[in-house]
């Protein structure tokens, strides 16, 4: 994930439990994003780290996950997210990511329907799972060359809410995607 060459620059900043990636999304106004991988939890053997790109409101130390900019340089901000997947583990080699979009919790879908124009049925609002589905279906136009260096997993979430990994079909609508960096002995998929 690290051949894309419309990358902005990035800057990292490395804590214990986490690593934050900024870079300035230059469009229709200069806006400070970062990449956060954050501990979640432990999976099995592999500390778990979720992916999330925000805004970041440096006169508040702040960052705005659910805010959508529309700054006109989407693809770009979406090649710098996945650069630095390959930095995150270069500096935890062991680890396993969760990628899921904060467009998919029942609260984006409760707020979304206060203001949206498109008057979405109860059961599904139509702007909900947006940003899963962008990595969902890069993963599987690229699956072949992906695994080469990435092992994916579906991530379901069961009914006592624990999160649970299962081999990754590219048929099926997964809200959360994970992946751990493939070693020379892995056999799995």
């Amino acid at each position: 994930m690290s051949h894309f060459t419309d990358t902005y620059e990035i800057r990292s900043k490395i804590s214990e439990r986490d690593v934050h990636f900024f870079f300035f999304s230059e469009g229709k106004k200069n806006i400070i994003k970062v990449v956060l991988y954050y501990y979640v939890l432990d999976l099995q053997e592999y500390p778990l780290y979720n992916l999330a790109l925000s805004d970041y409101d440096i006169s508040t130390n702040s960052y705005h996950i659910d805010k959508t900019t529309d700054n006109g340089d989407a693809y770009k901000v979406f090649h710098t997210v996945l650069a630095t997947i390959p930095c995150f583990f270069s500096i935890w080699q062991n680890a396993m990511l969760m990628v899921q979009g904060s467009d998919s919790t029942q609260e984006f879908q409760d707020n979304c329907r206060l203001t949206c124009k498109k008057r979405c049925p109860l059961a599904e609002c139509r702007n909900a799972h947006r940003r899963i589905n962008i990595y969902r279906n890069y993963v599987n136009k690229n699956f072949d060359s992906l695994t080469k260096e990435y092992i994916f997993y579906g991530g379901i979430i069961d009914i006592d809410n624990q999160l649970l990994k299962v081999e990754y079909n590219k048929e099926n609508n997964y809200r959360i995607v994970l992946l751990k960096k493939r070693k020379f002995d892995d056999h799995d998929i």
